[in-house]
């Protein structure tokens, strides 16, 4: 009887400590890293993710969308030649299919939620008047990844003459572009895009940033 009390809190113990050592360990590693992506070109006839042919579901984007273009009233930072105009307009999209690519997550990322793969393509988007005169094109990178739907773009278009040469900024300031923010409905069915005036005005005491209206299509 003397020895079964004895072994009892052995058998007891062993099994707590493992335990304690397991939940105090930190001496391994508690992050491998920032999210890892690869780049990996694609043939026209390539499959997305979702299972479509890329050359095929990138043409859907081509257009043309018809539409209504709003230039946005000037403000203090900048001058809109064409303020508050508004009238119909067509965009256009003609991709490089030589930029046809997808981005594939590879590792890293612990305890972040990492982008899944994305299909990506450069291209150019157009912008025409009623008559058929373009008054803004500019590059972008079409993105569409595996949990989304549609395909966007967040463009960052730096000097603002990229954009238009109908601009002008009005106060000193740094790091301005304009911003642009493009998506496609499902299917490529329709084009909704906006535009806006980003930068950091500067000072003896610091500086401060602001985000205004340009443009917009729908």
């Amino acid at each position: 009887m003397a020895a079964l009390l004895h072994r009892a809190p052995g058998a007891l113990l062993a099994p707590l400590f493992l335990m304690l050592v397991a939940c105090g360990d930190t001496t391994g590693p508690q992050d491998d890293g920032p999210c890892e992506y690869q780049l990996q070109a694609l043939e026209t006839k390539d499959f997305t993710p979702w299972g479509v042919p890329v050359g095929e579901e990138l043409a859907k984007l081509a257009g043309p969308y018809v539409g209504t273009w709003t230039w946005s009233p000037g403000t203090d930072e900048i001058n809109i030649e064409n303020a508050n105009a508004v009238f119909e307009a067509e965009a256009t999209f003609e991709v490089d299919q030589s930029s046809y690519r997808i981005n594939r997550y590879v590792g890293g990322g612990a305890g972040v939620a990492c982008a899944g793969d994305a299909v990506q393509a450069d291209g150019m988007v157009s912008f025409a008047d009623s008559d058929g005169m373009v008054f803004v094109s500019i590059p972008i990178t079409v993105e569409r990844t595996n949990d989304q739907p549609v395909y966007q773009v967040h463009a960052q278009l730096s000097p603002i003459s990229v954009f238009s040469s109908d601009l002008t900024e009005l106060v000193e300031v740094s790091g301005t572009s304009i911003r642009g923010l493009i998506s496609w409905g499902l299917e490529g069915e329709s084009l909704r895009a906006t535009f806006e005036y980003t930068g950091q005005t500067t000072g003896p005491s610091g500086g401060q940033g602001f985000i205004v209206s340009v443009a917009e299509f729908e």
